[in-house]
C-alpha cells in the first residue's frame, strides 16, 4: 500500500497479502471516506481478491485531490 501527497511518499507498507481482509482497519477515516464518496466497495474489492486467490495484481486505485492511494498484491 501506497500514499502520496504532493507527489512525496508519504505512507508505503508492506504485508503478507492475507492482510488484505483487514484493508478496512489499514485506512484511514479521511480515506475510507473518499473511497465512499468515490463508490469503491471495499467489501466487494477484498471478496474479489479472496475469490482470485489472491493472485498479484492491482487492488484499487484512490485519486483525492493532492493525495494518491494504491493498494496492489505482489
Amino acid at each position: 500500500m501506497q500514499v502520496r501527497e504532493y507527489d512525496q511518499t508519504k505512507v508505503q507498507l508492506s504485508f503478507n497479502a492475507s492482510r488484505i481482509d483487514d484493508l478496512d482497519s489499514l485506512l484511514d477515516e479521511p480515506v475510507k471516506q473518499k473511497i465512499h464518496e468515490q463508490g469503491i466497495a471495499l467489501d466487494d474489492i477484498v471478496r474479489d481478491v479472496r475469490r482470485r486467490g489472491y493472485t498479484p495484481g492491482p487492488v484499487f486505485e484512490l485519486q483525492a485531490d493532492s493525495k494518491t492511494v494504491r493498494v496492489w498484491l505482489e
